[in-house]
């Protein structure tokens, strides 16, 4: 998690969904008023903590298709190993059939981002949560309404762009649609 005195907000930094560019933009505009806990610390962890502690700032996050979320987050780890498209289709079903997802983040990953977001302390309707489908209008959104200068919004940490139905088997595709059905439904999102 990510907290700003100054600017009276909490961001909290779903994996694969752009928050590195997004803290890198904030580091620019706010240097050392921007706080960092642990980069991906969630309502799940000790950190939930500051959501009590500051129940009049802005809780913030950045939310992104599971779909592709996580073959981005697949990409991440396999994208020194590149494979033929059949190939990668099979390797990325093993990885979510095996929840390889969750070992390699040693635990602070989830499948569902309301999990990162959902706590006694915030609403879930209180919550800004930005589509990154649509990353940058969401930053520049979310930089006026912190009233912040915004010039030039850099890729960072990024995985090659891929068209995520292209990866997905039948199994691989109702494997996400099962252990993200909670973010599905919230978010309205489809394959």
């Amino acid at each position: 998690m990510f907290y700003s005195h100054h600017q009276k907000f909490i961001f909290i930094h779903i994996h694969r969904t752009g928050g590195t560019t997004l803290v890198n933009l904030l580091r620019h505009e706010i240097g050392n008023k921007l706080h960092c806990v642990s980069q991906h610390g969630n309502v799940l962890s000790e950190e939930v903590e500051l959501l009590q502690k500051y129940p009049d700032y802005r809780v913030i996050s950045i939310v992104r298709n599971p779909w592709d979320r996580l073959l981005s987050w697949y990409a991440l780890f396999h994208k020194w190993n590149p494979q033929d498209l059949e190939t990668e289709r099979k390797k990325l079903e093993q990885f979510v059939e095996t929840d390889e997802a969750i070992a390699l983040a040693e635990g602070s990953f989830h499948y569902n981002q309301l999990e990162y977001l959902t706590s006694p302390y915030r609403s879930q309707e209180e919550l800004l949560l930005y589509p990154f489908e649509d990353f940058e209008a969401s930053v520049k959104t979310l930089f006026d309404e912190l009233q912040l200068p915004l010039f030039e919004i850099p890729v960072l940490n990024n995985t090659a762009k891929k068209n995520y139905q292209d990866y997905y088997t039948e199994k691989s595709k109702a494997l996400v649609a099962e252990k993200c059905a909670k973010d599905i439904a919230y978010f309205n999102y489809s394959f």
